[in-house]
């Protein structure tokens, strides 16, 4: 049963106030708890495309790890501006808050058990009648050849190799938000969007949050209890 709200930033703020409302643990389990259609609309009215592509190049979620939006092919997920017109708003927050629910094809996670017992996991790049070729995600740089003469079991798992959760490693409601607002943007504009949004190497320096901080006044206060 999802939350109604009128907006996610009144929905935060009524959280916060009320003592009789269980409190969400994460970002990611306040959103989970509302109807993804809202959420949808509220990136449609308060999103910023521009600031959201910062977060998916930047943020701690490391989207652009695993996903290009341009030319060559994605290093574990689909090319972003190119997931066709049928995908609605609705898929894309359901993508982001349980990527496990819907994996497109060509992105499944293979496991494959060799003779000697050991388990590989990957997105599968390649087969040919003497191997098969993985990515994994723990190293998106060298695939993984294994022999086929040396596969015990192939396995099909439902598990998306995009991890659970990374909503939570957010900093506000407003950065996903601007996230989705983002992807609505790069879906519909295509590569000439994403283009356009692309940030600068000045917006993509972490910001340092300590640089006004008073040093002295802090260790005095320390001092003195």
């Amino acid at each position: 049963m999802f939350r109604p709200l009128a907006s996610l930033i009144c929905l935060t703020i009524a959280l916060a106030a009320s003592p009789l409302v269980a409190q969400p643990a994460t970002l990611q389990e306040m959103f989970e708890s509302v109807d993804p259609a809202q959420i949808a609309k509220e990136a449609r009215l308060r999103g910023n495309p521009r600031r959201g592509a910062i977060v998916f190049y930047a943020s701690a979620a490391a989207c652009a790890k695993c996903h290009v939006t341009g030319e060559g092919q994605s290093p574990l997920g689909p090319d972003l501006t190119r997931l066709g017109d049928k995908l609605s708003d609705v898929h894309l927050v359901e993508s982001l808050l349980h990527p496990s629910k819907s994996i497109r094809k060509g992105y499944e996670t293979v496991q494959l058990i060799t003779i000697d017992g050991e388990v590989r996991s990957g997105m599968m790049v390649s087969e040919d009648d003497e191997q098969i070729v993985l990515r994994d995600a723990a190293n998106l740089q060298t695939n993984v050849s294994i022999a086929k003469d040396d596969i015990e079991a192939r396995l099909s798992s439902k598990v998306s190799m995009m991890p659970a959760g990374l909503v939570a490693t957010l900093k506000s409601p407003r950065e996903f938000l601007d996230l989705i607002s983002y992807l609505f943007a790069i879906h519909e504009g295509g590569r000439q969007r994403a283009d356009e949004l692309q940030p600068t190497a000045e917006q993509l320096i972490p910001e340092d949050d300590t640089l006004n901080l008073n040093h002295a006044k802090i260790i005095r206060r320390a001092e003195n209890g």
